[in-house]
């Protein structure tokens, strides 16, 4: 089932159900498509598991998304994302949040998998925000298409800050700091 023009505010979601995700927005390839969710200074933690992989947050199938303000943070898994976003996405904005301590994963992953051009993740926005102190990338953009990167923070970080790969096409990195 799809749902559309939903706003959530002001929530604290951690993550307690092994195999699950904190906040799982979308469902496989083919679905229904979920529109217009709004999430406003939300606090998501996904906790520690080493026997289970998990996502601070998994959107797929969805389009019209924006997160503005708010915190991914404090995840250990045997490997995750803050925020994970892949295949048939569209219209998404990150404005304005933090993402640490993601310990074995990337702070936030756009991925097309499996590698289908025509599903890729497409207008996407990450801007004023603080990316730091995870196990990866702090933000790695695999197969992305129409994507601004800009006026962000991101530091100490265990491989790079700005990861773009690829099939990325049309994406703009500009006046970030990046640093450690």
């Amino acid at each position: 089932v799809a749902v559309s023009n939903v706003r959530m505010e002001n929530l604290k979601l951690t993550r307690s159900v092994v195999g699950w995700h904190t906040l799982n927005i979308g469902g496989p390839s083919g679905s229904n498509r979920h529109h217009n969710l709004t999430f406003i200074n939300l606090d998501i933690t996904g906790g520690t598991n080493f026997m289970e992989d998990g996502y601070g947050v998994i959107i797929r199938q969805a389009e019209d998304i924006l997160f503005q303000g708010g915190r991914v943070h404090d995840i250990d898994m045997i490997s995750a994302d803050g925020l994970y976003i892949v295949n048939d996405t569209a219209r998404i904005t990150l404005d304005g949040i933090e993402v640490d301590h993601i310990v074995k994963g990337n702070g936030i992953f756009f991925q097309n998998y499996p590698i289908n051009l025509a599903l890729r993740p497409t207008g996407v926005v990450l801007r004023n925000s603080v990316i730091h102190d995870n196990g990866l990338q702090g933000t790695e953009w695999l197969g992305v298409t129409d994507a601004h990167i800009y006026d962000n923070t991101i530091y100490h970080n265990g491989k790079t800050g700005v990861q773009v790969e690829f099939t990325s096409e049309r994406v703009v990195v500009e006046r970030n700091k990046i640093y450690n």
